[in-house]
């Protein structure tokens, strides 16, 4: 990454939660600016909350700030995987164009210079994958190192056979320490996860089952001395939960073997294991990486810092990287069977990875060489990794989408 005084990306922004940098932007004109739809759900009072600061590379210093007076996000947006990642946010006070601000422009039409992209922003400074471990882990020390993720599984095998409805199947996720787990609420079929630093899946189960008392009382004893013997295996034993006899003897003869001796999720295993658990693995992986973005779950640290160690989260620094645009076939090729690259995405990055936007890149823009907006940060598998490039939101297929809600003229 190359560092850059603002005076040579003129449009960039920050955006800020409760003064607290989380993502980017970048202006479109004086009184609108564009980001990742993902970026605005991260609270729910978006025009109390979040201030866009222009004018500046470092990060905070010499800005000028500008509240949010309104915005949208794409009808379509889709949170879980991010497709339609797009918004737009009206400022006041206006931007005033100078040498330090000024406006991307947007394309035309198709016809468009994409070859290579230069995509900036103030987010993770990591010199090589294993800082992002580090970082991670920085982050976590924050947190009790106990708490878990409950997940409602979503599309699993098993709830076929009791017709749960789509609706009833959504996932959720929900924060809870260990201690508190028997208190939350869940349904019958629902796996708890708990985490590691490094953004991965411990290979500790949570399996929600049914008190020793009820009917498959006697499957759950068993069960029960099993988990002894593994050690990886935590069992919640509620009212409502409750598994067949042939399901619970598959998950652990099939799965929990392989979560005790290779410490991951299988990527392939059992019907029963994929695609739940892998799944929510990215589920999982994906809420690390919000984590990451929303400082203000972060105990309200400008910068998280592991002294002696690494450098600090955050770049102080604007910094910008040039990067190779990958076709869309190619693209979703890396990203089979993990995550769903959609016709609203494109993608830019390296195959030998080492140079990639990062966390607290979201929202900002790649443009080309003519100040062009080609794309806007969305998201990634980790940062400058091999085989993953960065996924942008293709800002080319959606401009009349930004035209119409700013009142552009096309």
């Amino acid at each position: 990454m190359e560092i850059l005084i603002i005076t040579m990306k003129t449009i960039q922004l920050s955006l800020r939660l409760n003064d607290e940098h989380v993502c980017c932007a970048a202006i479109i004109n004086e009184e609108w600016a564009v980001t990742a739809g993902h970026c605005m759900k991260i609270t729910n009072d978006p025009i109390k909350e979040i201030t866009l600061c222009s004018g500046s590379s470092i990060l905070y210093e010499n800005c000028t700030v500008h509240n949010v007076n309104n915005f949208f996000i794409h009808e379509n947006f889709n949170n879980d995987i991010n497709d339609y990642d797009i918004a737009v946010i009206q400022v006041t006070p206006a931007f005033i164009y100078n040498d330090h601000t000024k406006a991307v422009d947007l394309a035309s039409n198709k016809n468009v210079l994409r070859k290579w992209g230069t995509v900036c922003g103030w987010g993770f400074y990591l010199e090589a994958a294993e800082k992002f471990q580090i970082q991670t882990k920085a982050i976590m020390s924050d947190f009790n190192l106990d708490f878990v993720i409950n997940t409602d599984q979503t599309g699993c095998n098993y709830q076929i056979p009791y017709n749960r409805s789509l609706a009833a199947q959504d996932t959720k996720i929900v924060l809870v320490q260990k201690k508190n787990l028997h208190n939350i609420k869940t349904n019958s079929y629902t796996a708890q996860y708990s985490l590691t630093a490094s953004g991965k899946l411990q290979p500790i189960v949570f399996l929600c089952m049914q008190k020793s008392s009820g009917k498959f009382g006697s499957i759950v004893k068993k069960i029960d001395k099993l988990m002894n013997e593994l050690k990886n295996v935590y069992i919640t034993c509620l009212k409502s939960g409750k598994l067949s006899k042939i399901m619970y003897k598959e998950y652990l003869n099939n799965c929990f073997s392989l979560y005790k001796y290779i410490k991951v999720i299988p990527l392939k295993c059992t019907s029963l294991c994929q695609p739940c658990d892998v799944y929510f693995y990215h589920q999982v992986k994906d809420f690390i990486k919000r984590l990451q973005n929303a400082s203000i779950l972060l105990k309200e640290q400008r910068e998280i810092k592991v002294q002696g160690i690494i450098d600090p989260v955050l770049a102080k620094t604007l910094q910008c990287a040039a990067v190779p645009r990958i076709n869309k076939w190619t693209c979703q090729k890396y990203y089979v069977n993990r995550y769903i690259v959609t016709s609203r995405m494109t993608c830019y990055g390296f195959q030998e990875g080492g140079i990639d936007a990062c966390q607290g890149d979201s929202g900002g823009p790649i443009v080309n060489i003519n100040n062009i907006l080609l794309g806007i940060t969305s998201w990634g598998d980790g940062c400058a990794d091999k085989n993953s490039p960065g996924v942008y939101t293709d800002a080319i297929l959606l401009r009349d989408w930004i035209r119409n809600k700013t009142g552009m003229e096309t």
